[in-house]
């Protein structure tokens, strides 16, 4: 199909564009157009819904009446589903509504969409869009323009600068990319992959060891296990969290953790800041405080610099911002634990690195996007961090309350005040953001 392309104004450029039949002249499937749209749906409901069964209701256990010679049948308390009030039979529970498709089933579906607005008409290709400002004035004169001001419209952008698919494939899975560090002689520690019960008998692994998803984050899922009666219940909680079905079994190295913070363009990788981590420890490693800059020898410093440019170039890490996590051993030895092309979270990205340098990685990650990226200039040494309320620190909310006016304190918030048990970072509660002329050490 060969389409015309069009100016902002509606009119004609003379220039034409073939629409490929691999997309957009497919013979189209309408079942598969339902099952994504039927997926999509159900990746949005919450499943939150329940109802109280009869030993969750509040109320008195009293019988109401003796048991027999009263003519009528016999009854318990209150709370018994036939009395107003009373406990739900089979009544519904929290529950997950999401299920999978095949990738090829999906790619279908888009295809058979575009094939159907083609055949339609609906696609329109404009020669380019520019304006000066973000005015909704501009847009509803492109709208109009382009006759589509009184319907609903998809605008499909050229590309932002990112990094290739290739690369994108190599950081979605954690087995991939401990082969691609194996191979490039990065140290990392030592692992194996499981996707059944089956092939933990066949695990010959060192204990203890970290038992994790092969494809989640956030700590989901994450345990340490110190032998094999613990491992299955350690791969029944991690495969849980997996959208692909496997786990990843690892040496467990003991020691301290930090995070590196880099800013890629054009495969020139520039450092921003290194992150001392603490976490609760073992079996969960729920992450409880971030500080910058780490307190570590300027040795130290260049060994952790060379070993994440050596790991980013590796992963094929060219236009984005990256998160590396890293390990120090006993020894002194450095293990790459794993690397994310994107900003940290725990607001180590999006507030420590600018309260600690100066530079606003926000904004230079959305420059680099859109291919207005400057070298990181640096203003500030000052000492950033963030403490995290929890089960585990209840000191922290004490800290807020006492010193939530003093202007080391940031930021801060308190989400509510129950604290049930810590077993991953969305079990939080609460934090404060400082920024001060040293290390806040609580």
């Amino acid at each position: 199909m060969e389409l015309a392309v069009l100016n902002t104004q509606g009119k004609e450029t003379g220039r034409k564009v073939v629409l490929s039949d691999a997309v957009f002249g497919v013979e189209a499937n309408d079942h598969a157009i339902y099952l994504d749209v039927k997926q999509y749906l159900a990746d949005q409901r919450q499943g939150t819904h329940k109802a109280k069964q009869r030993n969750e209701v509040a109320g008195s256990t009293r019988k109401l009446k003796r048991q027999k010679g009263t003519g009528g049948a016999r009854c318990g308390s209150i709370l018994s589903p036939l009395f107003p009030g009373g406990g739900r039979v089979f009544g519904p529970q929290p529950r997950d509504y999401s299920f999978k498709l095949n990738k090829k089933l999906k790619q279908l579906a888009r295809r058979s969409a575009l094939t159907y607005k083609a055949q339609a008409g609906a696609i329109t290709i404009v020669e380019a869009i520019s304006m000066e400002a973000p005015k909704t004035k501009s847009v509803a004169a492109l709208a109009e323009a382009l006759k589509v001001a009184d319907k609903k419209v998809l605008l499909v952008l050229p590309g932002l600068v990112s990094n290739s698919f290739e690369c994108a494939k190599k950081l979605e899975n954690k087995f991939t990319m401990r082969k691609c560090f194996t191979a490039a002689g990065i140290p990392n520690p030592l692992y194996k992959l499981v996707k059944t019960t089956m092939d933990l008998d066949e695990i010959d692994m060192l204990f203890p060891c970290i038992v994790k998803p092969v494809d989640s984050g956030g700590s989901q899922g994450v345990t340490k296990v110190n032998d094999r009666k613990e491992l299955h219940n350690a791969f029944q909680r991690a495969i849980k969290y997996s959208k692909n079905g496997g786990v990843i079994i690892e040496q467990f190295v003991d020691g301290r953790e930090f995070s590196v913070e880099y800013i890629s363009h054009n495969g020139n990788h520039y450092h921003l800041q290194i992150t001392d981590k603490v976490t609760s420890g073992e079996p969960y490693f729920v992450e409880l405080a971030h500080h910058q800059p780490a307190q570590i020898s300027v040795e130290l410093m260049s060994r952790m610099k060379n070993m994440v440019e050596k790991a980013l170039t590796v992963l094929d890490i060219e236009n984005s911002a990256s998160h590396t996590e890293i390990k120090l051993d006993s020894k002194g030895d450095l293990y790459i634990i794993e690397v994310g092309a994107r900003m940290g979270g725990d607001y180590i990205t999006s507030d420590l690195v600018r309260l600690s340098t100066g530079y606003d990685f926000v904004k230079g990650v959305i420059d680099l996007a859109l291919d207005d990226f400057e070298t990181p200039q640096f203003n500030k040494t000052k000492y950033s961090g963030v403490y995290f309320y929890s089960s585990i620190t209840p000191f922290v909310k004490e800290y807020i309350q006492r010193y939530k006016d003093d202007p080391v304190i940031v930021e801060f918030q308190i989400n509510k005040e129950e604290n049930n048990y810590c077993y991953r970072n969305g079990d939080r509660n609460g934090y404060f953001i400082y920024q001060c002329e040293q290390k806040l050490i609580l």
